[in-house]
């Protein structure tokens, strides 16, 4: 099973579309009805809930139980409404290239590309030397004593000498991981 997600919170809009995808399958059977949008006679639902669910509606939904869609349709929709894409399990999305340099501005630019260039849950962990600083949480939860950090990817994350507590730049080592810790990375940025 893949679930896909659809958020925008200014709009109230928070949809589960559960589906019988696995793995790298692209064409999908939508198995139930979208979860977060209020059925006619329904009771119980919020008035924001109600709300959301007008407004994804009004988006263009246009699947239905039962009936089968491309993957990339589910991504192309999320993306030309504004709405945040969560995918779970992320299997899917894997990323296919990853790597660490530092740039003419000596700050280190960790790349991640995924396979539908969707952003990308990672933990990007660095040697001891690194003492992450707090203006690094602008790409996620600094985790490990401020030796390693975990959030969202979208192609890369440039990180300053300050964010990383460092002050010239250095050799490092960072290993990266996605999908839970299925896929890892070894990076290494040279100080040259």
């Amino acid at each position: 099973m893949r679930l896909y997600r659809f958020v925008k919170t200014n709009d109230k809009i928070d949809v589960v579309v559960a589906t019988d995808g696995s793995c790298g399958q692209k064409r999908v059977f939508i198995t139930e009805s979208p979860r977060g949008v209020v059925v006619p006679g329904q009771t119980g639902a919020t008035d924001d809930q109600k709300e959301g669910s007008d407004s994804f509606l009004a988006l263009g939904w246009k699947w239905n139980v039962g009936e089968t869609v491309q993957h990339e349709d589910l991504v192309d929709f999320a993306e030309e409404n504004g709405l945040t894409l969560t995918i779970e399990p992320q299997e899917i999305n894997d990323i296919v290239t990853a790597s660490a340099e530092w740039d003419a501005e000596n700050n280190l630019v960790i790349t991640a590309v995924s396979e539908l260039n969707q952003s990308k849950e990672v933990e990007a962990v660095f040697p001891n030397t690194v003492d992450l600083a707090e203006s690094a949480t602008r790409f996620g939860e600094i985790t490990n004593g401020g030796h390693s950090i975990k959030g969202k990817i979208l192609n890369s994350w440039t990180l300053t000498l300050a964010d990383l507590g460092l002050d010239a730049k250095e050799e490092l080592e960072i290993v990266l991981f996605a999908n839970g810790g299925v896929q890892s990375f070894n990076l290494a940025a040279s100080a040259d």
